[in-house]
């Protein structure tokens, strides 16, 4: 039993492990003044899917962590259609949507400013 609780805690600590993309995709808005970067984890065989997170990021500021605006299996992003001001429309080639915040805050220029982020399946 001893043994057991100590594979199954190992295999939870190993699992949980963070592994880098294996693709990363940046698009920059025109004013240069944030950026979503599309983040791709390949699966590794038929019970691992592909899965996405994509981010949304200010430009000017190194230290700030990227925040969350979707994620899912297999999903794709073929462009980001920037339509002004802090919006931006994401267009989804495919997959499944699990995770979407439609509006996050980024501190840009030392402002908090909400960034607009749609998903659009017909806009390829």
């Amino acid at each position: 039993m001893k043994y057991l609780a100590t594979g199954l805690f190992a295999i939870v600590v190993l699992g949980s492990c963070q592994r880098s993309p294996d693709q990363v995709r940046v698009f920059k808005d025109p004013s240069g003044q944030y950026q979503y970067l599309v983040s791709t984890y390949l699966g590794t065989g038929p019970v691992s899917s592909d899965y996405t997170r994509i981010f949304v990021t200010a430009s000017d500021d190194n230290n700030a962590a990227p925040t969350l605006v979707a994620s899912g299996d297999y999903l794709s992003v073929s462009k980001v259609e920037f339509v002004g001001g802090y919006s931006a429309v994401l267009c989804k080639a495919g997959g499944k949507l699990d995770r979407y915040r439609p509006v996050v805050k980024l501190m840009i220029s030392g402002a908090s400013i909400p960034v607009r982020s749609k998903i659009d399946a017909n806009c390829h």
